[in-house]
């Protein structure tokens, strides 16, 4: 049976396509800048326009139905080749508001992208960027149905359809509190295996890079709690006895008057971020755009970690004010 393509209004798949990558109507309205009425009343017209309930709510959650999980990878494709097609070969971003959906890690958040906000909003101020947080777990699934545009992080297993740059490095050092016994010297390594430590864990179920890297040496630590975010941790060592390993350059965004930071006794705990994409996205001008913006920022970064971002960012700006931006990206 044929469809009048001409009664179908676009922004309809729009937002059936925005709705299967969040599996929420208010985080599908603020992906595409929708009030969420307005997105619930999409919704109900897609439902008769696929004659279908197309979500369940299961609990506090909605669910697809069979019929969506049908939709998704094609309708996903289509939207895909059109925006290929109205995409200009030139990207000009001054000429229409665009959305960037990026996965970022927490130490990438505070690292890079004060730094890619600051220059995009003096350069592109129609650019949107909205930052996510998910699990390398999480990534393959959401780059390969484009519900994300890039990842930023340490991501070290990927298949090989999925291109990589890098972008900073960063090491772990050790941080107690001010005034701990082992605050007098330098740690030793057996002082380091001794204490009771905080574990900062990406997810649920996950070993954190570090301990990763530690295990590779053959050394296990004794933790005694764990943390999601590095944000928490310098709160919990300033108030107990724990030793926690953190990523340098996040050291500028705590007051770290009330802490010690010393090396870790462990050599080689360094770690790298990459930008990653999906293979087939890497022709779309606008994501050559981004990507080389994210790089030419990435590549302005000062040299001493634990330098300030108030006092990196006029430099920032001078510099990517002199990057034309005709530096090929990195495929």
């Amino acid at each position: 049976m044929s469809v009048n393509l001409a009664s179908i209004e676009m922004r309809l798949l729009v937002v059936m396509d925005a709705l299967l990558a969040e599996n929420s109507v208010s985080k599908a309205a603020a992906r595409l800048g929708m009030s969420q009425p307005a997105t619930s009343n999409a919704l109900n017209r897609l439902r008769q326009l696929f004659n279908d309930p197309l979500f369940v709510r299961v609990g506090s959650a909605m669910q697809p139905t069979a019929r969506s999980q049908e939709l998704a990878a094609p309708l996903s494709e289509a939207l895909r080749q059109i925006e290929n097609i109205l995409v200009p070969q030139d990207f000009q971003p001054q000429d229409m508001p665009w959305v960037f959906t990026l996965a970022v890690s927490e130490n990438a958040s505070a690292v890079l992208l004060p730094a890619l906000l600051a220059h995009l909003a003096e350069t592109a101020p129609n650019i949107r960027v909205l930052a996510e947080s998910h699990s390398n777990a999480q990534l393959v699934e959401m780059l390969d149905r484009n519900a994300i545009d890039f990842a930023i992080g340490v991501i070290p297993h990927l298949p090989r359809r999925f291109s990589r740059a890098p972008l900073f490095h960063d090491r772990y050092v050790c941080m107690m509190r001010r005034g701990h016994p082992l605050a007098q010297g330098p740690l030793t390594l057996d002082e380091f295996l001794q204490a009771e430590h905080l574990a900062v864990k990406p997810g649920f179920g996950e070993t954190s890079r570090v301990d990763q890297l530690l295990a590779e040496r053959g050394i296990q630590r004794n933790i005694f709690a764990t943390a999601h975010q590095f944000v928490a941790a310098p709160a919990i060592v300033a108030h107990t006895n724990l030793l926690a390993l953190m990523l340098e350059r996040m050291l500028p965004m705590f007051d770290t008057s009330a802490l010690h930071i010393t090396e870790a006794p462990v050599e080689g705990l360094s770690v790298r971020s990459d930008l990653v994409w999906s293979q087939p996205r890497s022709s779309l001008p606008s994501h050559k755009w981004m990507a080389r913006k994210i790089q030419a920022v990435a590549r302005t970064l000062p040299q001493d970690p634990r330098q300030t971002p108030d006092a990196a960012l006029p430099a920032l700006a001078n510099s990517l004010r002199h990057d034309k931006g005709d530096r090929p990206w990195t495929p």
